[in-house]
């Protein structure tokens, strides 16, 4: 019959149930009874609290919250590390406190970036102008407007100057509407209405501070004659018919073949470039009969007919030649704007027609590019001329006795300048 165990063995096998077996005295690993169920229900107040957080959008949004949120789960990282670590009770929260330390510095930012992805920016520029009749030239420019994105902080880096230009950094990239704060009054710029510019005619005239005593200066004003003219070369071309070809082949001959080609003519060349021609030649009809055939290949066009199978005969009609002549240095086309207002300070943009005065100095087989001439004359009412500048290219020059600068662009807008003080 077996005996009863020893109070020291009873001891012993009580002990195996504390410590891993073989352990030495403080070397063995505390292992947990039984589930810790307050660290269990922390894990799950913790989690529940940052799951109600990220699920509403207001508090999502919330700068308070979106920390507070992080901080709970870093508490519910460090509860399960320190419940699942097999160490003693120090060692479990050093690693709990840290796993959550790491938690909430490296990957929460992360987590933040996946729930609020940072927006799209992007940088503005425009112009901001009075509001013109249809039948004014040009556009006057808004001085002393600060521009601001709706409904944000965002707003102009400095107010617009004399050509009513503003930049707003970092803008939401899906912004819809702009708002002009001038002279004590809201605009607003709703950008849908401008999808193919950035500038912005807004700003009703005579309004706030838009009357300056500069205005006075220029009561009289100004009247503004432009004239564009480029010149240049440019190919002079023109078409000439050929006369129409044909061929033919009596039964059992076996095939027979005439062309026609694109040749010069005097200082003519063949324009093999131009639209509609093949190598610089073209037809308008074929004919025939039997076997026949046509085809084009550098700048010719060829006949063929075949009369093994039988008669065969094949034309061609409305034959023409593309050719073209360099004309050196000759006047391409001109544009010209008379009586353009100038009655106040600020910069007056004259748009001239760049497609009227460039004619047909285009396309990538001239030898060189135009050269732009414009000549600005100004005016007083009575007609009489103030001053005169001609300008070479996009040059800027100094008139009416310095208080004015002008020069053009290669869209044809035409900006005067008017500086008094």
């Amino acid at each position: 019959m077996a005996s009863e165990p020893s109070k020291h063995e009873a001891s012993h096998t009580t002990a195996n149930h504390q410590t891993v077996a073989g352990a030495g005295k403080g070397g063995g690993i505390e292992l947990p009874d039984r589930p810790n169920i307050a660290a269990f229900a922390v894990f799950a107040v913790s989690v529940a609290v940052s799951v109600f957080i990220l699920v509403f959008q207001d508090l999502r949004n919330n700068p308070l919250a979106q920390v507070f949120a992080g901080v709970m789960m870093a508490l519910a990282v460090s509860v399960i590390l320190f419940s699942v670590v097999p160490s003693k009770a120090p060692v479990r929260a050093a690693i709990g406190l840290g796993g959550a330390a790491l938690f909430y510095f490296l990957l929460w930012p992360e987590i933040e970036k996946a729930i609020h992805p940072p927006p799209s920016t992007t940088t503005v520029r425009g112009s901001l102008y009075y509001v013109t009749a249809g039948n004014d030239i040009g556009l006057r420019p808004v001085q002393g407007a600060e521009v601001r994105v709706a409904n944000t902080s965002l707003k102009s880096q400095q107010k617009t100057g004399e050509t009513g230009d503003f930049t707003i950094m970092d803008a939401p990239s899906d912004i819809k509407e702009l708002e002009a704060f001038y002279g004590g009054q809201v605009y607003v710029i709703q950008l849908s209405k401008f999808p193919a510019t950035n500038r912005y005619p807004v700003i009703p005239p005579n309004t706030g501070g838009s009357s300056n005593g500069n205005d006075a200066k220029l009561s009289e004003g100004y009247l503004v004659d432009a004239t564009l003219v480029i010149r240049g070369a440019y190919w002079e071309r023109k078409t000439v018919s050929l006369n129409d070809i044909g061929v033919s082949a009596p039964a059992g001959n076996e095939n027979n073949r005439v062309r026609a080609c694109a040749q010069p003519e005097g200082e003519f060349v063949v324009d093999a470039l131009r639209e509609d021609f093949h190598g610089g030649i073209r037809y308008s009809a074929i004919a025939g009969a039997g076997y026949h055939d046509v085809t084009m290949s550098d700048g010719c066009i060829s006949v063929y007919v075949d009369g093994s199978q039988g008669n065969a005969f094949g034309t061609v009609s409305g034959i023409t030649v593309a050719l073209k002549r360099l004309q050196q240095n000759g006047q391409c086309g001109m544009s010209q704007i008379e009586g353009a207002k100038l009655s106040y300070s600020g910069v007056t943009q004259i748009p001239l027609n760049v497609s009227s005065a460039l004619g047909p100095c285009v396309g990538p087989d001239l030898p060189g590019q135009p050269k732009w001439t414009t000549t600005v004359v100004f005016k007083k009412p009575d007609g009489s001329v103030a001053d005169t500048v001609h300008l070479q290219g996009f040059e800027q020059a100094h008139v009416l006795n310095g208080t004015a600068d002008v020069w053009m662009n290669s869209t044809g807008l035409l900006t005067v300048a008017l500086k008094h003080s």
